[in-house]
């Protein structure tokens, strides 16, 4: 069985739901309203970090400068305050984390002058000033390289990754061959822990190669990525400007150079001693940052998170029961099976090749002279967002043709729901009593994402997947920033070490692109790393390269080997990256072996048989487990008339004649993808606002939203927040 972690993570938005209430409480939210809110300096700073474009856009607009005939600007700075005050996914300054703990009472106070922020400069600018310092002479000369840690052998050639920008500034990824030679092994050996190129020239000095030769010779390696320099980007370990500081005041730390780096270093840190700051402040900022003759995006400079204020933030432990009762049914209305088909397909074509062998990982998943990952592929995730939130988008080739049990429970409670027009379907204890519950292949650490609200006077959990290879993995990026997040994520860390006491949990360090990075980042948090194109900031003897890592299958499982440690080695991914986006084999199958025989998820999920016929789905609830929210499939032909007025007094009528047809309530989230947006169906503005988004699309999902003036987390006049909160579970 599993037990919760004390220590859960709360998330809300920067304002309570209350600003949404009165911002569309009118027929229509007019523009002296909208600018009048622009004057808010909180208001500005926060959309000048989510977007400077729209901001410049929105500025001109309230001056008079820009009509916006279109009412284009209009919706979507509706859309950016629907957001600051109705979605909890932590994002810039619109919404944060904070961590809270199970105690006797639930007391949740938040307090926004309180607030903490995190800021740093984006991962692509970092990228660029990289790539202009590392080119500098003085600084080049100074610099340690490294082989390029997606290196291997295969017979009498070395095969690494190249990594390059193309003009359209995408990331272009491809194998390179050269044939190997004992001058280049030698250089790869003698660079292990880092070597200048004098040093490395010097290695290769004899009676035959004077040094400017060997010097031209390791300028060529460097050029073609078979050696790197330690100012590459990281996703582990100190944040990538503090390491560009820290290397080039070793080099130099007289220079102008340096001057202006640490007086933008000086500026970044007084941002997040001032709430809010003038948009002037980041101006300051991207004027210095000019002075490198560097061009980049003025998009992609600043990159915040926001620690949210508190003055309580405990949950009564009587909740906690709750919790299980709701884990434990979903538990059992899951597939026991694990879904990931890449890695049974994989396993199954390396033992019809292998049998038993044990051989090099980079050469059973090279593409032309191995298996490569996924069999038969290569290719990543055609589709970077999740189609539809509420069906299966698991790996699983199985489909959904037979109806399970509970699955046979809920139809026919649907089918009751419409002959007593319900918009509720409930799940009776005595009704599932008969399912069992399998606690053998879950991670031995996970979360879920839940949110509390109070409902006609009860206590509502929104309970629908429990997911994760580790509990760690939605923290990761927020450690720096909040030291209570990062002790947290230690603790996870820890129990997972203790309950694989045989083998190595190791972190893989992989930056896909330089912008995803502001994702990915966060401190070292395991004993050992396994780099591939990226760099590590642990020592040489803790990394685990892809060079050193041996493949096999023993008692029918795949066993991943050091060669150096001679242990087992287990890979762990503590960040939430949609990893299977990537064309990188490698990168791929590490990730996926996180898995490896686990269950990746728990959910409640809709048998597309059933799904495939409904238009509406009712809410669904177990006790006071809410584990599905009613939800509205809108088709383009339900609304196509309503999207050709022009009118709009016509158009607010027939719109709610819409609403009320198909029993849509108030307020409901638009959900696009992963993506919620409030949305007031009782304000004009808030309709074209939703208009303006599905009018291109076939169909489109509407949900209800949970949340009312009378909430767990408020403020301290009571007006309250929508809610998220992370619980975390260990195998104990």
């Amino acid at each position: 069985m599993y037990k919760i972690f004390d220590t859960y993570v709360l998330r809300t938005p920067l304002l309570t739901i209350d600003f949404f209430f009165k911002l569309t409480k009118e027929n229509k939210v007019t523009d002296e309203q909208l600018k009048h809110i622009f004057l808010d300096s909180t208001i500005k700073e926060a959309i000048f970090l989510a977007s400077p474009v729209f901001y410049k856009e929105v500025e001109k607009w309230s001056t008079g400068q820009n009509l916006d005939e279109k009412g284009e600007i209009r919706n979507s700075f509706l859309k950016y305050l629907s957001r600051i005050c109705s979605r909890p996914t932590p994002f810039g300054l619109f919404s944060g984390c904070s961590t809270g703990h199970f105690l006797n009472e639930s007391r949740i106070e938040r307090e926004n002058s309180l607030n903490k922020r995190h800021t740093r400069l984006d991962m692509d600018l970092t990228g660029l000033l990289i790539k202009y310092l590392k080119e500098i002479p003085s600084i080049k000369e100074q610099l340690n390289f490294f082989p390029n840690n997606s290196l291997f052998e295969l017979g009498n050639f070395l095969r690494f990754i190249e990594s390059k920008y193309n003009d359209n500034v995408t990331l272009v990824q491809k194998m390179i061959e050269v044939e190997s030679s004992d001058y280049l092994k030698k250089i790869i050996q003698f660079c292990g822990e880092g070597k200048s190129i004098s040093q490395i020239s010097n290695l290769l000095v004899s009676n035959d190669i004077e040094f400017d030769d060997a010097r031209e010779f390791i300028i060529e390696l460097i050029d073609s990525q078979i050696l790197v320099s330690e100012l590459e980007q990281t996703v582990s370990g100190m944040e990538n400007f503090d390491h560009i500081v820290s290397v080039l005041k070793r080099i130099d730390n007289k220079s102008s150079l340096i001057e202006n780096l640490t007086l933008i270093k000086l500026k970044l840190a007084e941002l997040d001693n001032d709430d809010p700051n003038s948009v002037d402040a980041y101006l300051e900022i991207i004027e210095l940052l000019k002075e490198f003759n560097i061009a980049f995006n003025e998009k992609y400079v600043f990159q915040t998170d926001l620690i949210i204020g508190h003055n309580h933030n405990t949950l009564n432990g009587d909740l906690v029961n709750n919790i299980y009762e709701g884990l434990t049914l979903i538990n059992k209305i899951s597939s026991t099976k694990n879904n990931n088909t890449n890695l049974s397909d994989f396993k199954k074509a390396f033992y019809e090749r292998y049998e038993t062998k044990e051989i090099s990982l980079a050469l059973a998943l090279d593409n032309e002279i191995g298996l490569g990952y996924p069999i038969n592929s290569g290719k990543g995730d055609p589709n970077p967002f999740i189609d539809d939130i509420m069906f299966n988008n698991s790996d699983s080739k199985e489909t959904s043709a037979k109806l399970s049990q509970i699955d046979v429970l809920l139809f026919n409670k649907i089918i009751e729901a419409e002959k007593s027009d319900s918009k509720v379907i409930e799940i009776r204890e005595d009704e599932i009593k008969i399912l069992e519950s399998n606690w053998l292949n879950l991670p031995d650490t996970f979360s879920t994402i839940a949110q509390i609200a109070v409902i006609e006077n009860q206590t509502m959990i929104h309970l629908s997947a429990f997911s994760g290879s580790s509990a760690g993995n939605l923290f990761g990026r927020f450690c720096h920033g909040d030291l209570n997040l990062n002790k947290f994520v230690e603790e996870i860390v820890a129990i997972e070490n203790n309950l694989n006491p045989n083998t190595i949990l190791a972190e893989i360090v992989h930056l896909p692109e330089d912008r995803i990075g502001n994702v990915l980042m966060r401190p070292s948090l395991r004993n050992y790393e396994i780099p591939f194109l990226s760099r590590s900031t642990k020592s040489y003897e803790e990394q685990i390269p892809i060079s050193d890592l041996l493949i096999s299958i023993k008692n029918n499982r795949i066993f991943l080997r050091s060669k150096k440690l001679n242990k087992e080695i287990c890979p762990r991914l503590t960040t939430a990256h949609n990893y299977k986006l990537s064309n990188l084999s490698i990168y791929r199958f590490l990730c996926d072996m996180q898995s490896v025989d686990k269950r990746k998820s728990l959910t409640f999920e809709w048998n597309a048989m059933i799904s495939s016929s409904l238009t509406f789905f009712p809410r669904v609830i177990y006790k006071n487990i809410i584990l599905s929210t009613s939800k509205w499939k809108i088709t383009s032909d339900k609304i196509k008339r309503i999207l050709d007025i022009k009118d709009d007094l016509k158009l607010f009528e027939k719109f709610v004649e819409f609403s009320n047809k198909y029993n849509i309530p108030k307020l409901v989230y638009l959900v696009e993808g992963d993506n919620k947006l409030l949305i007031n169906i009782d304000n004009l503005s808030s309709i074209k606002m939703l208009l303006s988004l599905i009018k291109n699309k076939s169909f489109f999902f509407l949900e209800e939203f949970l949340f009312s003036d009378d909430t767990i987390c408020t403020d301290p006049k009571g007006k309250g927040f929508v809610n998220e909160f992370v619980f975390s579970f260990y195998k104990n």
